[in-house]
């Protein structure tokens, strides 16, 4: 992908938010060709949420259980 190729520079939004980007269109497209996912919130948004928490787990050290409970949390209230 050419967002992934621009990691390292940064682009026009940063290297985090481009690594952000990166990582939701890779889920993206393992979605559009059939691959297996996790849909959350929608199989249509399925990336977002994955790639701006993975990102703020390995970028920016966000703990385990603070990652974990933002996807848990809407479902308990719910």
């Amino acid at each position: 992908m050419k967002i992934y190729a621009q990691e390292t520079s940064g682009g026009l939004s940063g290297i985090f938010l481009t690594r952000a980007m990166s990582r939701a269109l890779a889920v993206s497209g393992c979605n559009a060709s059939m691959g297996k996912i996790v849909a959350t919130p929608t199989a249509g948004s399925c990336g977002i949420l994955p790639g701006c928490l993975v990102s703020l787990y390995e970028d920016k050290s966000f703990a385990k259980k603070d990652i974990v409970m933002s996807i848990l949390l809407p479902l308990l209230l719910a």
